[in-house]
């Protein structure tokens, strides 16, 4: 028997999720990747380019797409004030 949930069923239960999130603590977590990946992806560190590459190719570009459709759906307005 499947249970399937209502579109509304499926909002709630989705903000439910993003309420109990640590938004601190996954900020700070997604930065100290980026940071990471960038040190290893420029010439700071003394990486092979071959690992260079392979980072680029399969973490970084498909990451960096999820992250630009991310800032793209996500609008901000600055507020003067």
């Amino acid at each position: 028997m499947s249970t399937k949930r209502t579109p509304e069923e499926q909002a709630a239960y989705a903000l439910g999720v993003v309420r109990r999130m640590d938004w601190a603590r996954m900020r700070r977590e997604i930065d100290e990747r980026i940071v990471c990946l960038s040190a290893v992806c420029s010439d700071k560190l003394h990486e092979p380019d071959e690992l260079k590459g392979i980072l680029a190719r399969d973490i970084v570009l498909p990451c960096l797409g999820q992250l630009i459709a991310f800032h793209e759906a996500v609008k901000v307005e600055e507020v003067n004030g």
